[in-house]
């Protein structure tokens, strides 16, 4: 199984002489002394449960959780179009949520659902299921997991400093929250074969790469945009660095396809489908792929790159107090 078309952005690789940032290096550097090892894995916390379903599974309607607790999260204070405070088209029509299902249990708290027969998903963020046994969440969208992979419609497009969440979309760069995952079957299989998700720090203030990002909550001024793609050397020597031959797959992967920027996040990570530590053990840990610093990467545009995002003012304010304390430190 692979998400969206064969044509699909997310399924292509990495052309062979593609646009490097000139900043890239700049940028690499800050992630390696931010962390001090190479990339991370979100295997257990802060990504992605998703649930295939069937007609057998029947539709619960989903309140808006910016409604029901406007003071929980408060993207609201900054609305300034005409939003329908975090619910897309087709929302109000139920989703299929399993019986037993659970969200991310971090803040971010997001649900995928994808149906198995018809192809259609739905993304939640900020999902919450209430005591009587009904959900809530703040932001919800629906589209086809096997159409283009890309939220490109009128209908999710954002005043200019506004949270693309308060319009449906359920990652901060206005991607399906699934693109990028890493799936357990890909790495049994051996392979995988499209592009990655990725988040880190330094993430660039309002700008954004069409395809695949409509969106940013990026606050760094001179930061890497969301939509582009960090690649890890095609030529390396994967072998150098003691991996597993499950993360020898996630790192092939970044060699071909790369991984897109689809939000800001502490450090700098790769996802993979929400599941528990146990589940994963035999096959991937957090630290799978540690060992290979970031100068082995480089960061690339594949697509326009576009002026659009939100101004969470706090978050602008940190990081500009962030880089003034990094310029005069030692």
């Amino acid at each position: 199984m692979r998400l969206f078309s064969d044509d699909s952005w997310w399924n292509q690789p990495i052309p062979d002489d593609p646009f490097v940032y000139e900043e890239s290096q700049v940028w690499l550097q800050k992630l390696q002394a931010f962390q001090n090892h190479g990339m991370h894995m979100n295997l257990h916390e802060w990504t992605i449960p998703v649930y295939f379903v069937d007609e057998s599974v029947p539709r619960v309607s989903i309140q808006k959780r910016f409604e029901l607790e406007p003071d929980v999260f408060r993207f609201m204070q900054w609305a300034k179009g005409d939003h329908p405070s975090g619910h897309g088209p087709g929302i109000s029509e139920g989703v299929p949520i399993p019986e037993g299902a659970v969200h991310d249990h971090q803040e971010d708290a997001h649900l995928c659902i994808i149906h198995k027969e018809t192809g259609q998903a739905w993304d939640m963020w900020a999902a919450r299921q209430l005591e009587d046994g009904s959900w809530c969440s703040c932001s919800a969208c629906t589209y086809d997991s096997r159409g283009s992979g890309l939220l490109d419609s009128p209908a999710y497009r954002p005043v200019l400093g506004e949270s693309i969440h308060l319009y449906g979309p359920s990652r901060a760069a206005g991607v399906p929250i699934p693109a990028g995952l890493i799936f357990r079957h890909e790495i049994e299989a051996g392979e995988i074969h499209h592009k990655l998700a990725f988040a880190g720090e330094y993430v660039g203030y309002q700008k954004h790469v069409f395809p695949p990002a409509i969106w940013t909550d990026g606050w760094f001024r001179d930061g890497f945009p969301e939509g582009s793609v960090i690649q890890l050397d095609p030529n390396l020597d994967l072998d150098l660095f003691g991996l597993t031959e499950p993360a020898k797959v996630v790192a092939r992967a970044l060699q071909v396809y790369g991984a897109a920027v689809v939000d800001y996040g502490t450090g700098a990570t790769v996802y993979a489908e929400y599941n528990t530590e146990e589940s994963w053990a035999d096959l991937l840990v957090e630290s799978s792929l540690h060992s290979i610093p970031f100068t082995h990467y480089r960061f690339l545009r594949l697509g326009e790159e576009r002026v659009g995002g939100d101004d969470p003012s706090y978050h602008v304010a940190f990081g500009e107090k962030f880089q003034e304390q990094e310029k005069n430190s030692p």
